[in-house]
This record gives structure tokens, C-alpha cells and sequence, in this order.
């Protein structure tokens, strides 16, 4: 009588195949310690003020200057591009309103924050050195 345990080698080989399979199936530590996002998989920073602000405040706020939004604030946001107009007035800021210089902020999302990118975008002559969307409109050149 042959032991339950004595198996064919065909059997024997196709076991061991599917044991490799789903071991390569879970992940090893060092591909979960470095995993890597599909571009579309890819987050993109929420165009909305609150999200723009944050690094235009870390910018330009100071203990001399405060930014603020002009009552018609124009955000503009497209592929991954955005502009903002912002007031850059001198702390205490008159109670009649903010007073102080325009500003046109141009940023740019980079690891689903936005950043300004003014010079970035823009060359000392106001140009840009690289194509902008036409739905943000005329962005160098303007302060």
C-alpha cells in the first residue's frame, strides 16, 4: 500500500509553482515600505481659497504686512495651475478696508500643495517660460 504522503513529481512540482504564485501575491517589507503611486492615482491639492492661502500667508505675511483678499477675489484654477489677487497691506491693516498693493499670485500644485511659482513661471521680463492655460488669462507681467 503506498503512504498517503508518496505524491507523483508532476503533483509535487505543480504544488510548489502555486505556493511561489501567492507568495508573490502579498507584498515583501520593502516594496510596502516604498510604494509607488500610478501618475493617476496621484491626489491633487483642492482649488478652493482656504488650500491657496496657506502658502500665500507663509509667503507674505509678516509682522509689517498682511494679506488679504480684495471683495472680488478672482481664483482661477486650471490643470494644476491657479491664480489668486491678493491685497499686501501694512499691519494694522485701517478698518475701512484693506489698503495696500495688488498683488497677482501664481502657484503651482507639487505633491498636492500649492506653491508660488511666480518666478517660476515667469521670466524678470514678465513673460512666461513656459505655455500657460488660457483659462487663467493674462498671468506675467501683472502686479
Amino acid at each position: 500500500m503506498k503512504s498517503p504522503w508518496t505524491v507523483q513529481p508532476a503533483l509535487k512540482t505543480a504544488i510548489a509553482l502555486a505556493i511561489l504564485a501567492l507568495a508573490g501575491c502579498g507584498s515583501s517589507p520593502s516594496t510596502a515600505s516604498n510604494p509607488t503611486a500610478s501618475p493617476a492615482a496621484a491626489a491633487k491639492a483642492p482649488c478652493t481659497e482656504t488650500a491657496v492661502l496657506v502658502s500665500i500667508r507663509a509667503k507674505y505675511d509678516s509682522a509689517k504686512t498682511r494679506v488679504t483678499l480684495p471683495s472680488n477675489a478672482d481664483l482661477v484654477c486650471a490643470s494644476g495651475y491657479a491664480k489668486i489677487t491678493i491685497f499686501i497691506a501694512v499691519v494694522p491693516t485701517p478698518a475701512s478696508g484693506p489698503q495696500g498693493a495688488v498683488h497677482l499670485v501664481l502657484l503651482e500644485d507639487q505633491s498636492s500643495q500649492w506653491v508660488i511659482a511666480n518666478d517660476k513661471l515667469c521670466n524678470s521680463s514678465g513673460q512666461p517660460v513656459k505655455p500657460l492655460p488660457a483659462k487663467l488669462g493674462p498671468v506675467c507681467g501683472v502686479q
